[in-house]
C-alpha cells in the first residue's frame, strides 16, 4: 500500500463506528507523520470517546502542531 492510500485509509478510519478503530487510526496518523492529517485530527478532538480524543491530541503533539504540556483551553474539554 502506498503512502497516499495508507493516509486515506487512516483518515477514513477516524469516522469508523468502533471507537477503538478511531483511536488506533489517530495513533497511526501521529506515527506516520503526514501533516495533511491536521484537520482530521483536530476534528477528532471532539469525538465522543475519551481514548480517541487522547490519541488525537497525542498525534497532534507528535506531528509538531502543539507542544507537549501546553495548555490550550479550547482543547481541554476534549482531552
Amino acid at each position: 500500500m502506498n503512502n497516499e492510500k495508507l493516509l486515506n485509509s487512516l483518515l477514513g478510519s477516524l469516522k469508523d463506528k468502533n471507537p477503538h478503530v478511531r483511536a488506533k487510526a489517530a495513533e497511526a496518523l501521529g506515527r506516520i507523520g503526514d501533516k495533511k492529517a491536521f484537520n482530521y485530527l483536530n476534528e477528532a478532538l471532539k469525538d465522543d470517546d475519551e481514548e480517541v480524543r487522547f490519541k488525537a491530541k497525542k498525534a497532534l503533539i507528535d506531528l509538531g502542531f502543539i507542544k507537549k504540556n501546553v495548555n490550550v483551553p479550547e482543547w481541554n474539554e476534549y482531552t
